[in-house]
Protein backbone atom coordinates (compact mmCIF):
# COMPACT_ATOMS: atom_id res chain seq x y z
CA UNK A 1 0.00 0.00 0.00
CA UNK A 2 0.84 3.36 -1.05
CA UNK A 3 2.21 5.86 1.78
CA UNK A 4 -0.39 8.44 1.03
CA UNK A 5 -3.23 6.55 0.64
CA UNK A 6 -5.84 6.53 3.35
CA UNK A 7 -4.93 3.68 6.48
CA UNK A 8 -8.59 3.62 6.94
CA UNK A 9 -12.06 5.16 5.85
CA UNK A 10 -11.41 7.97 9.13
CA UNK A 11 -7.83 8.56 8.03
CA UNK A 12 -8.30 12.41 6.98
CA UNK A 13 -4.59 13.30 7.22
CA UNK A 14 -4.40 11.53 3.89
CA UNK A 15 -5.78 14.29 2.14
CA UNK A 16 -2.49 16.50 3.02
CA UNK A 17 0.03 13.72 1.89
CA UNK A 18 -2.33 12.89 -1.52
CA UNK A 19 -2.05 16.68 -2.16
CA UNK A 20 1.83 16.26 -2.27
CA UNK A 21 2.18 13.96 -4.91
CA UNK A 22 2.85 14.83 -8.44
CA UNK A 23 0.85 14.01 -11.09
CA UNK A 24 2.65 10.82 -12.10
CA UNK A 25 2.77 9.25 -8.23
CA UNK A 26 -1.35 10.17 -8.90
CA UNK A 27 -1.23 8.12 -11.05
CA UNK A 28 0.16 5.13 -9.96
CA UNK A 29 -2.10 4.89 -6.99
CA UNK A 30 -5.32 6.57 -8.49
CA UNK A 31 -7.38 3.17 -9.62
CA UNK A 32 -6.66 2.44 -5.77
CA UNK A 33 -7.12 5.56 -4.75
CA UNK A 34 -11.01 5.87 -6.27
CA UNK A 35 -11.90 3.11 -4.56
CA UNK A 36 -12.15 5.02 -1.47
CA UNK A 37 -15.13 7.06 -3.21
CA UNK A 38 -17.10 4.01 -3.21
CA UNK A 39 -19.13 4.68 -0.40
CA UNK A 40 -19.41 8.36 0.05
CA UNK A 41 -20.64 7.70 4.33
CA UNK A 42 -16.60 6.93 5.21
CA UNK A 43 -15.15 10.39 6.48
CA UNK A 44 -12.30 10.39 3.92
CA UNK A 45 -14.66 9.83 1.21
CA UNK A 46 -15.92 12.93 0.57
CA UNK A 47 -12.40 15.15 0.97
CA UNK A 48 -10.86 12.44 -1.61
CA UNK A 49 -13.79 13.14 -4.03
CA UNK A 50 -13.04 16.70 -3.90
CA UNK A 51 -9.32 16.58 -4.53
CA UNK A 52 -10.01 14.23 -7.58
CA UNK A 53 -12.29 16.46 -9.03
CA UNK A 54 -9.89 19.15 -9.68
CA UNK A 55 -7.39 16.67 -10.90
CA UNK A 56 -8.80 16.99 -14.72
CA UNK A 57 -7.97 14.94 -17.79
CA UNK A 58 -6.10 12.91 -15.72
CA UNK A 59 -8.93 10.88 -13.78
CA UNK A 60 -11.37 10.62 -16.43
CA UNK A 61 -10.29 7.39 -17.43
CA UNK A 62 -10.68 5.86 -14.33
CA UNK A 63 -13.96 7.71 -14.07
CA UNK A 64 -15.21 6.29 -17.53
CA UNK A 65 -14.41 2.72 -16.30
CA UNK A 66 -15.95 3.03 -12.74
CA UNK A 67 -19.61 4.83 -14.90
CA UNK A 68 -19.57 1.55 -17.16
CA UNK A 69 -19.05 -0.97 -14.49
CA UNK A 70 -21.21 -3.18 -13.00
CA UNK A 71 -21.08 -1.02 -9.62
CA UNK A 72 -24.21 1.32 -9.29
CA UNK A 73 -24.12 2.94 -6.49
CA UNK A 74 -20.30 3.96 -6.72
CA UNK A 75 -21.88 5.34 -10.60
CA UNK A 76 -24.25 7.20 -8.05
CA UNK A 77 -21.48 8.68 -5.86
CA UNK A 78 -19.42 9.80 -8.76
CA UNK A 79 -22.33 11.09 -10.42
CA UNK A 80 -23.33 13.21 -7.41
CA UNK A 81 -20.16 14.16 -6.06
CA UNK A 82 -17.22 14.21 -7.77
CA UNK A 83 -18.52 14.75 -11.45
CA UNK A 84 -20.52 18.27 -10.53
CA UNK A 85 -16.74 19.84 -9.37
CA UNK A 86 -15.31 18.92 -12.46
CA UNK A 87 -14.77 21.41 -15.38
CA UNK A 88 -16.43 21.84 -18.13
CA UNK A 89 -13.70 20.15 -20.45
CA UNK A 90 -13.83 16.59 -18.42
CA UNK A 91 -17.75 17.10 -17.74
CA UNK A 92 -17.59 17.37 -22.05
CA UNK A 93 -15.05 13.90 -21.96
CA UNK A 94 -18.03 11.90 -19.73
CA UNK A 95 -20.89 13.06 -21.16
CA UNK A 96 -21.37 9.94 -23.67
CA UNK A 97 -21.72 7.97 -20.72
CA UNK A 98 -23.31 10.12 -18.83
CA UNK A 99 -25.91 10.15 -21.52
CA UNK A 100 -26.03 6.30 -21.55
CA UNK A 101 -26.73 6.13 -17.78
CA UNK A 102 -29.51 8.68 -17.76
CA UNK A 103 -31.14 6.25 -20.83
CA UNK A 104 -30.67 3.16 -18.47
CA UNK A 105 -32.95 2.36 -15.72
CA UNK A 106 -31.30 1.70 -12.46
CA UNK A 107 -32.56 0.05 -9.11
CA UNK A 108 -29.83 2.42 -7.67
CA UNK A 109 -31.34 5.53 -9.05
CA UNK A 110 -27.96 5.97 -10.95
CA UNK A 111 -30.63 7.15 -14.08
CA UNK A 112 -32.06 10.09 -11.91
CA UNK A 113 -28.27 10.92 -11.27
CA UNK A 114 -27.33 11.34 -14.47
CA UNK A 115 -30.41 13.10 -15.76
CA UNK A 116 -30.49 15.51 -12.87
CA UNK A 117 -26.48 15.94 -13.72
CA UNK A 118 -27.32 16.76 -17.25
CA UNK A 119 -30.11 19.43 -16.21
CA UNK A 120 -27.36 20.92 -14.04
CA UNK A 121 -24.77 20.90 -16.73
CA UNK A 122 -26.54 21.44 -19.85
CA UNK A 123 -30.21 22.64 -18.74
CA UNK A 124 -31.89 19.62 -20.62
Amino acid sequence: MHPALPADKSDLDSIGRLARLSDAELMEVLPELLTWTQDMNWPVAWPIGQFLSTKGSLIVPDLRKVLQGRDDVWKYWVLVRIVPLMDDACFAMLLPDIQLLAETPSDEEVDNAARELLSLRLGI
